[in-house]
Order: structure tokens, then sequence, then C-alpha cells
């Protein structure tokens, strides 16, 4: 496999595990009763997970197009 084909793959599954992540988060959103200190955590915990992916993301987009 060569290098770039490499650095593809790792990228790949960071995104990947972030996806994982965020779905856990959010089906831990769905099955939270009336605690809005835990629905609070939960809402922030999403919010940084989805920056870290698109920074991520992004990253990874530069890197395949270069």
């Amino acid at each position: 496999m060569s290098q770039r084909m490499t650095i593809i793959n790792k990228h790949l599954h960071e995104i990947e595990e972030e996806l994982i992540q965020l779905a856990g988060l959010i089906k831990a959103l769905q099955v939270i009763e009336t605690d809005n200190s835990a629905i609070v955590c939960t809402t922030n915990a999403i919010d940084h997970q989805l920056r870290k992916l698109e920074h991520a993301f992004y990253g990874h987009w530069q890197t395949l197009t270069e």
C-alpha cells in the first residue's frame, strides 16, 4: 500500500471514530429523561465532537486534494 493510501486510510478511520462517538452521544440524548444537567452535558459533548469532526474533515480534505 502506498504511503498516500496509508495516510488516507488513517484519516478515514479517524473520521469514522468521530462519527461513532457522535452517534453514541445522540443515542444517549434520546434516552435521557428530563434531567436538564444531563441534557446540557450531552449537547455540549456533541458540540465538541462536531467541532473535532469538522476540523478533521477539512484537514483530511486538504490532504486528499493536494
